[in-house]
Order: structure tokens, then sequence, then C-alpha cells
């Protein structure tokens, strides 16, 4: 069918009138077992300790940040385990970074040992509750300095904002402490966002770039605010460049790459920076173009322009470099952009990739291991299936279930008389699902979504967790969130649009590859 940790009492004293008086206070910690006492001398026995400690009043949790950074909380909503000491876990410095003011930079240590896993927790509201925007940045045990001083990088923060956040240890959580965020760039291209079905739109952010307006990378989140970006701006090193069609965070989430689109201009530079901005961006010449992307390893693979067509090569974390396939091994065309190829996907699942050529009308899959060809969908019907026609595609993915879905930059032609692709099928571009048998060579639309939208140049589209899909018309500066039966629920208008990946979160794993 076609379907267009729970806080503390109130008081530091707890009593067991049977059994003990435990008091915690400002750099004091005791517990006195008192076996057999009755409630009332219980309760007088803890109140004169309290007047002695000092203790009747809510306790302050105090850690020496530095001049530059913010005070801390009150400590009495700390999660702790009956054990934990939130004193144990202590912030030595924090600051926003110098080159993206929505990027917090948080140094600790802790006596808590062995430290088994370790989180930072951050949010708008104060962490009295779980609030909603509560973001959760894993620690990475290995970040350990020599002299016992973890860095942590809290990522997707608003700006001009005042963020919460705590440090949770094992089951240990330190005092709250507050981090101020800064403006975003005047440089930056103006963004709308139009909710019309909030609660069905997937929480998340929109990896993004400029695309052919100019060099920024950027993040925005479900709201439409920028959280990240950085301006890979040409400089002697880099020479001219056409605009950055695509940014794609790596696997592990600590660095951000991005790839110019060099139109055959010989400006096919690949970027890499710290997700914190910090430090000059890791800059490598190469005649690629269009797209790439980031495999789990950190191995980078583009589409290559050679003089003999297009190629798929990947780069290692060492610079070392190797072919994987060649175009000119399956297909034929003169001339140096005869291929045209314009978008690649990674498949862990398979270790395959898959490739859109634009002038091949093709989408074709490639085996990683062996460099083989696997299947190629051709526009035409003179690949490996038969049954449906479009004209011009760029982004795609193969869906869990086998399907493909793909951005079709003129729409698919529906009428059964027509054998050829024409780029006049449409005047917007669709998001369409096709069912793949491989065994009969045949193919079935699902699903496909249009609007009045059209994007001549790149475009993107991705299957969200919850069904929506998001459809990306890159040069018409427009992001569309729709549902399983096409309505919107998200518009986003944004004066510079590349490719679009979406993630859930900013730390690990992406979405798709």
């Amino acid at each position: 069918m076609l379907w267009t940790g729970k806080p503390p009492p109130s008081s530091d004293v707890s009593v067991d009138p049977q059994v003990n008086v435990s008091i915690s206070s400002k750099n004091k910690n005791k517990q006195i077992v008192l076996p057999g006492l009755s409630s009332f001398l219980a309760r007088l026995l803890t109140l004169l300790i309290c007047l002695y400690a000092s203790c009747n009043g809510p306790h302050t949790y105090e850690t020496d940040l530095g001049s530059d950074s913010e005070s801390s909380d009150t400590g009495t909503d700390t999660q702790r385990s009956p054990n934990c000491n939130p004193n144990d876990i202590r912030v030595i410095s924090q600051e926003i970074s110098a080159a993206i003011s929505t990027v917090g930079i948080v140094e600790w240590s802790t006596s808590i040992q062995p430290l088994s896993s370790a989180v930072i927790e951050f949010s708008l509201d104060d962490l009295s509750s779980q609030p909603d925007d509560t973001q959760t940045a894993p620690v990475a045990l290995d970040s350990i300095s020599t002299d016992g001083v973890y860095r942590s990088v809290l990522l997707g923060m608003k700006p001009a904002s005042v963020y919460h956040y705590r440090i949770t240890v094992n089951d240990c959580s330190s005092a709250k402490h507050t981090i101020e965020t800064g403006p975003i760039p005047v440089e930056l291209p103006s963004i709308s966002n139009t909710a019309i079905m909030p609660a069905m739109s997937a929480n998340g952010f929109i990896v993004s770039s400029t695309g052919m307006k100019s060099h920024f990378a950027y993040i925005i989140d479900r709201d439409g605010d920028y959280v990240w970006w950085y301006p890979f701006t040409p400089t002697e090193n880099s020479g001219r460049m056409d605009g950055i069609a695509r940014a794609r965070m790596s696997a592990d989430g600590r660095t951000m790459w991005a790839g110019s689109i060099n139109m055959a201009c010989g400006c096919g530079y690949l970027f890499s920076i710290p997700m914190d901005g910090l430090g000059a961006p890791t800059v490598i010449p190469v005649d690629r173009h269009h797209d790439f992307t980031v495999l789990p390893d950190n191995t980078v693979a583009y589409i290559e322009y050679t003089d003999d067509g297009d190629r798929i090569v990947e780069r290692n974390q060492a610079g070392e470099t190797r072919t994987i396939y060649s175009f000119r091994d399956d297909f034929s065309g003169e001339g140096i952009d005869w291929s045209h190829c314009n978008a690649i996907h990674y498949y862990p699942k398979d270790d395959s990739y898959t490739v859109s050529c634009l002038s091949l009308n093709s989408i074709v899959k490639i085996n990683r291991a062996t460099g083989t060809l696997i299947w190629d969908l051709n526009s035409t019907g003179q690949g490996d299936f038969t049954g449906v026609t479009w004209a011009g595609q760029h982004g795609h993915q193969i869906l869990d279930n086998g399907n493909i879905l793909f951005f079709t930059n003129s729409g698919l032609d529906r009428d059964s008389d027509t054998t050829s692709p024409a780029p006049q099928f449409l005047s917007s571009s669709e998001a369409v699902e096709l069912a793949l048998d491989i065994t009969a060579g045949s193919i079935n639309e699902i699903w496909y979504y249009a609007s009045e939208n059209r994007s001549l140049a790149l475009g993107d589209v991705q299957r969200l967790p919850n069904g929506n899909t998001l459809v990306t018309y890159s040069s018409a500066g427009v992001i569309h969130e729709v549902t399983s039966s096409g309505e919107l629920v998200r518009r986003i208008d944004i004066d510079g649009l590349g490719y679009a990946d979406w993630r859930p979160i900013l730390y690990g794993e992406p979405a798709r590859y």
C-alpha cells in the first residue's frame, strides 16, 4: 500500500531511634551507633550533637573553582549512596570554549576508587528532579591526566543560557554547579523553526553545514537553536572552496569532520576539529568531492575524482589510504565527471557502502571487503531492478527492513507509458521509499512525500527512530520532519544548508553512518 536518584532529607540529620544517630556537617561525617535507646533519648542526643556540630540548617557543599568559575549550588538535594561524600568529587575548573561559546569544559577529580563509571548531567533546570531537557555527558575513563584530573566536554547547550550540572561517579553525585554559555556569532545564517506538532517531533539534534552559502559546520537542537558551530574558513593551506557539503561527527563523538563540495574546482578538502573547537583544524588536501562518511573505527571514506572517473577511497587514522572501488570497473563514460557520484553511506551490519551517482542515474551497493558491486539500482531500469523510474537523486539510506529511502531531486515518473526519466517529471523534489526484491530484480514504491519545495543540488533524507522522516531540501534551505502518513510536524528554514544527519545525542555512535 502506498502512503503519501532520590534526594536526601530536608535536614542533614537522620534518626533511627532504636539503632543509631547519623550526622553530616560541613567537613564532618560521623555515625554514632546507640543500640536500645528510647526514641526520646535518641532525639535529645541528636539535638545536642547537632548544636555542637552546627548542623541545624541546610548543608552547603563547597568546591573551590577558582576566580573564573561559577559558584556551586547548595547540596541539599545531591544524590548519593549511604557511603557517598559529595566532597570526594571536586570540580577543579570550568570554562566556556574560546572558540564555541556553547561548549563547556569541566576539569575535575575524585578520590572515589575503584571508579567504574562517571557521567555529567546538565540541564537548564536546577536538576532537583529529572527535567525533560537533562543531557548526560559520558566520561571517558581514559581521559584522566597524569595528575589525576578528568576533562569533560559539555555539548548541546543553548546559547546565552545558564546550565546546572553535577558529576556522578559510580553512584555518588557531586554538588551542583552552574555554567553560562555565550552568544552565537553573527556570521551564522538566520534560522526559523516552526513546530507544527511538537509532541510528534523526534527529540535530538541535526548536524549539517551551510552548503554552497559559506564554510560553517553546525548543529541545531529540536527547538532550532544553534548549539555548535565552526567556520572552516579557507586559508593559505586550504585554498579556495565552494562551500561545505557535509559535516559529520566521528564515531566516538569527539571530532567534527567537514568536507567541501568541490564541483571540479580542485578544492576537495577534508577538515576536522575537536568538538571543543580548540586548536587549529586539521586540513587534508585531497581531490574528493560532495560527500564522505566516518566509519566506527574513525576511518574516513570519501568519493574521489580521478582521470578515469570516481572511486571510493578510505583514509585511516594514520593517514594511510586505500582504494575500495573504482566505478570504471563496472560502468563507462567520458570526462572527469562522467559518473558524478554525490552521496555515500556505510553499513556495519554487512560491511558495505551505498553510493549515489547522479550521471549514472544509479544508487549502487558495494562490498567493502572485496571491493565488488553487489547491486545497481538504476533509474532507467538498466541496472539490476525494474519497476520505478525517477530523475536525479542524492541522499539515501538503506533501512533496517532492507528497503531503500532516497531523495529524488525531480520526483518519480508515475506514468506507466514513460520508460525513460525526464528532468521535468515534477516541479518539486520527493522523498521515496522503495522495496527491493533482490531475487526477482523488482522494486515497488512503498511510500513517498512531496511538498512545494525543490532542491536541484544536494538533498537528503533520513528515517528517524520514531518513524518520522527528515527531508532536507538543501538548495532551498528547508528541512521538513514528516510522519509516516505525510503529516508535517516541523519545518526549519535556514539560509545555508548542505546534507543533514539527525542524532539522538551528541555523544557516541551516530544514528547512521
